[in-house]
């Protein structure tokens, strides 16, 4: 079915490769050597960057719309549009430079090779999503002389480099030598026995599992370990590296033969040869394999003898690597039965092609073990399938279908088998694409997998995560100092096994404990950022650096802070998450059995999340405010709590900037022990002066309880000695209570907890460690209380009543809470936004008063000052805010009760609450007797989202948190914004609000309206 997107081909239409032919000719007959092409073989632009770029640009609107026409329109003009999106594609932009004079002197030079131009440009845009333009890309006078590059690196860059690439090599070998922590290859096992036995045994595919998982997270080894349960075929697909290194080694001459041809049918019948080969060689091998061995009592010892046998040693290589060369060397003889795809096919698809490796596993195992033998008896495991999708085929037949892959060629010949036997597939991907290794249904590029009674696996994601002993905790209830749990050999305990794992490597190489934490932090780096930190400076600083890598790598770090969510129902969304996957560490948690998108974020890892912080201090490139505006923007990000997106920002923007007053920031030049330590704990009253401006200091160190009378003990008072200690946010499960005991846990782990969308009171919760006895006090619960974080982003000024809860603190400790309203502006602030708010009355303006689009500012304050309400206890700037009594609040309420409800005039602003006054000798008594057992409350009020609010909001920034902030409904969103077409979208009642174009219908008093516009 052709994409609806791309125009159809004529079935006469010339090929891509004959129109190539007709290019080479005309270039050599009319003398234009700037349409010679370089060859493949000395391309600098590798295939993973062309494919990248091909991706982007199939999507791309403006290519998109050329295809409509027919090629006797495009002519030079189409054809420069081509050549610039080419040219300005991001993946290859380096190699790459267009001067729109060369096409008018090839056209002068020879009509003819220009016209071939042409029709080669529009050939390939009619492949529509299997449109490639590598072909493009290699043409002479697009190429520059110079790529341009970033410097070259300097020798101490070099010395980073390959100090951290030798430390890399050495540790992962010795961290595959671990010990392996709980049972998450078992379960795998039965699942994987589960999905064979409950799927009907003649379905394509339903013998294949894709495992899709971020760096680290322990894939291969899990695969290591199921071959010691099932007898197992393992291919490593990792192409060559340029370093020599891989681990575990990849089956490179396996690699090699499989993407030897790029053509659909030959890549089809050589992949066929090879299994079945495969196959016939495993049988010979398994027969004479330990011959003095008696009868194996189990597939699982056998399993795991064949995986030994293919380990050992014969001279120079292993055996496994013996059993691909014999089979590689026996593929082509398998001619007879393999004229044809179909042939192959009818081929191996005959019990006696894997019968023969199912009669040898059953000759070597006692006649007590084959009676209950398990639903799988052969795994096929098929690890960094990366080096064979990013390959691309060229088909056998012109279409519009997505690309095809030598990894598509290959899993669509391990169905070739009957899928009635017991033999299952695994496959391994960290470059975590579900279009390329796990497509939903309706993109798939097989036949059989695309059908509508194919079955496909949910991608495996379920892997060790927080791995340790059973009888090791991570961390045990008050034994555990807060500067202790700031150290990076503690912060690799939690999370992903790749960081434990290197630890206990580090650990027996009898390094000094200071390298152990230099090493720790040297790879995690690496691991987030792609760099060293001399190279990333280096990347960061050039003027030619990629942008789209600079974004991605800031949202990454964003996301392990401040808790992104990720709008998946928009393809720009999706995209970004897989990219955020495969290149900077975030995990994949979930993926429907639809499998048409990914769940996945960034969990708790405090190790990643004191690097992001260190790459937000530390490198002036990363602008984390206008990446997540930008994101937002596009849709990437959640909409839906902007307000506490912001909300996190700030309170991890204050810690920050608290932790650099405490310390100073390392330099480039500075030794690791100067180095600042991002996930240190900070005093309370420095974070919450590093989070608010300098004005409203004093305020917030003199504000004392407003839940306590006559307590005058101020906050600063209260909260000396008392910390904060919290590098990333996590979000907590619905009807989730937070106590102490819970608190104490989350300053182990450095993070700060976003409540649940469910929890009416909290939106934040910030655990404290209060001062005790001892100079470094453990996290014990005893010890911890908590600043309430409640956030508003309503215009409005509300007044918001928060109360710590009997279980969050159990025993009398004193608390903070914040409220934040980030929505209430100054009226000089909103003028700029009176325009496009659509709940707010428009005044008609005098003819000839400035433009049909433009409010004088006289215009803007009587639009809005009929939603003022003038209140003394509110002025801008910083104020103490007094309560009243409760009768005057009742006798106030009652005054009040039939006016027409205003809006309370908005005021940017700090404010601590006070206790209410007008106290009677009776009531006094009794709340002096209760305040003994009464937790003191010490409340700040926040109105506003600017620099006079905040310490930690520049100036120019702003307008990227007005952004943030902003409602994107309808209207903001609406394409022409001119006031008259707003009101036309407001007249068909979207909403109903008290303006004109809702109520112009109706002549009545009590609904009339500040507008007259239209009447």
């Amino acid at each position: 079915m052709s994409n609806p997107q791309t125009s159809p081909t004529s079935p006469n239409a010339p090929t891509i490769d004959s129109l190539l032919a007709e290019l080479d000719r005309l270039r050599l007959e009319d003398d234009v050597p700037g349409l010679k092409r370089v060859l493949a073989s000395e391309d600098e632009i590798t295939e993973a960057s062309h494919h990248d770029s091909d991706l982007a640009l199939r999507s791309d609107p403006v290519l998109q719309a050329l295809r409509i026409g027919d090629a006797s329109s495009f002519t030079q003009i189409p054809c420069l549009m081509v050549l610039e999106k080419v040219c300005k594609e991001a993946k290859v932009q380096a190699w790459l430079s267009l001067d729109t004079s060369d096409v008018g002197k090839i056209s002068k030079k020879s009509k003819r090779a220009a016209n071939a131009l042409y029709k080669l440009c529009k050939a390939i845009l009619d492949q529509g999503y299997s449109a490639s333009f590598k072909e493009i890309r290699r043409l002479y006078f697009l190429r520059r002389n110079e790529p341009i590059t970033p410097a070259q690196a300097t020798a101490e860059e070099q010395a980073e480099a390959t100090n951290i690439k030798a430390m890399d090599q050495q540790l992962t070998i010795d961290a595959w030598k671990t010990l392996l922590v709980g049972d998450y290859h078992k379960l795998a096992y039965k699942s994987i026995l589960d999905m064979k036995s409950d799927a009907p045994s003649h379905e394509a595919y339903h013998n294949v599992l894709p495992i899709i998982q971020s760096s680290g997270t322990g894939k291969s080894r899990m695969a290591d370990e199921l071959s010691g349960l099932i007898f197992t075929l393992p291919l490593t697909m990792h192409q060559a590296s340029t370093d020599g290194f891989v681990y575990p080694p990849p089956d490179t001459n396996v690699v090699e033969y499989l993407v030897d041809t790029r053509n659909e049918n030959d890549a089809r019948l050589r992949h066929m040869r090879f299994l079945y080969s495969l196959v016939q060689v495993a049988s010979e091998l398994l027969k004479t394999m330990n011959p003095n061995e008696p009868p194996y009592d189990s597939l699982g010892a056998l399993a795991l003898a064949w995986k030994t046998y293919l380990e050992e040693k014969v001279g120079p290589i292993t055996r496994r690597t013996q059993l691909y060369d014999e089979a590689i060397k026996r593929a082509p003889t398998f001619v007879k039965g393999f004229g044809t795809v179909k042939e192959a096919f009818l081929t191996c698809q005959t019990k006696d092609s894997l019968e023969s490796l199912i009669k040898a596993i059953k000759s070597r195992l006692e006649s007590a073990a084959k009676k209950d033998l398990p639903s799988v008896l052969i795994l096929f495991t098929v690890d960094e399938v990366d080096g064979l999708s990013q390959v691309d085929m060229k088909r056998s037949k012109v279409s519009n279908d997505a690309p095809l892959t030598a990894y598509d060629i290959f899993l669509s010949s391990l169905q070739g088998f009957d899928l009635s036997l017991p033999y299952f597939v695994l496959t391994l991907s960290t470059h975590s694409r579900l279009d390329k290794h796990a497509p939903a249904r309706r993109h798939h590029t097989s036949g059989r997998g695309g059908s509508r009674d194919a079955i496909h696996q949910a991608p495996w994601t379920e892997l060790p995560f927080d791995c340790h002993p059973k009888d090791k905790p991570l961390y045990t209830h008050g034994e555990l100092t807060i500067d202790g749990a700031a150290k990076p050999s503690f912060m690799a305990r939690f999370g992903r096994p790749m960081f434990f794992s290197r630890l206990e490597a580090l650990r027996a190489m009898e390094i000094s404990a200071e390298t152990v934490e230099e090493s720790l932090v040297q790879l995690a780096f690496l691991k987030v950022t792609g760099y060293g930190d001399a190279g990333l400076r280096r990347v960061l600083s050039s003027p030619n650096s990629d942008m789209s890598s600079r974004y991605q790598l800031t949202l990454a770090i964003a996301a392990m802070r401040v808790l992104l969510e990720f709008d998946i129902s928009r393809e720009p969304a999706r995209d970004l998450a897989q990219d955020l996957v495969a290149r900077h560490m975030l995990i994949v948690y979930s993926v429907p059995k639809h499998r048409e998108y990914m769940r996945m974020g960034a969990p708790s890892e405090p190790l990643l999340a004191h690097i992001a912080a260190q790459v937000m201090n530390e490198y002036t490139e990363i602008d984390v405010v206008g990446a997540l505006a930008s994101a937002m923007k596009a849709g990437q990000i959640d909409k839906g709590q902007r307000g506490e997106l912001v909300g996190r920002l700030l309170m991890i923007l204050a810690h920050d900037k608290a932790t650099r007053v405490c310390r100073p920031v390392r330099t480039s030049a500075a030794v690791q022990s100067q180095a600042i330590n991002w996930s240190e704990k900070v005093p309370v009253l420095t974070f919450l002066q590093a989070l608010f401006a300098e004005e409203h200091h004093a305020t917030i160190a003199g504000c004392t309880p407003d839940n306590i009378r006559n307590n005058l003990v101020t906050l600063e008072e209260a909260f000396r000695g008392a910390f904060v200690r919290f590098s990333h946010y996590v979000r907590l499960g619905q009807n989730n209570m937070i106590d102490p005991h819970v608190g104490a846990a989350a300053l182990a782990r450095g993070m700060a907890f976003q409540c649940n969308h469910t929890q009416p009171e909290y939106d934040m919760v910030i655990p404290v460690l209060m001062p005790s006895k001892d100079a470094d006090p453990t996290m014990h619960a005893d010890n911890v209380t908590f600043i309430i974080v409640q956030v508003k982003s309503r215009s409005q000024s509300t007044h918001i009543e928060v109360e710590a809860k009997r279980y969050m603190l159990p025993r009398p400790q004193p608390y903070i809470v914040i409220s934040m309203q980030l929505g209430v502006q100054n009226k000089a602030d909103l003028r700029g936004f009176a325009q496009d708010d659509g709940n707010t009355a428009k005044s008609k303006k005098p003819a000839g008063k400035k433009g049909d689009d433009e409010d004088s500012e006289e215009d803007i304050d009587e639009e809005l000052e009929p939603y003022y309400e003038d209140s003394e206890a509110e002025v801008e700037g910083v104020a103490v805010a007094p309560a009243t009594s409760d009768k005057a609040q009742q006798k106030g309420k009652a005054q009040e009760k039939n006016k027409p409800r205003a809006i309370s005039k908005p005021a940017a602003g700090v404010t601590a609450r006070l206790p209410s006054s007008g106290v009677t000798t009776r009531t006094a008594v009794k709340e002096i007797a209760a305040a003994a057992n009464k937790s003191a409350r010490y409340a700040l009020d926040a109105k506003g989202c600017s620099s006079a609010v905040y310490g930690v909001i520049t100036p120019e920034q702003e307008a990227s948190y007005a952004s943030l902030l902003a409602s994107r409904g309808v209207l903001a969103e609406h394409a022409r914004q001119k006031r008259e077409i707003l009101d036309c979208v407001r007249r068909m009642k979207l909403e109903w609000v008290r303006n004109e174009p809702c109520f112009d219908w109706v002549e009545d008093d009590g609904l009339s309206v500040a507008s007259t516009e239209g009447k």
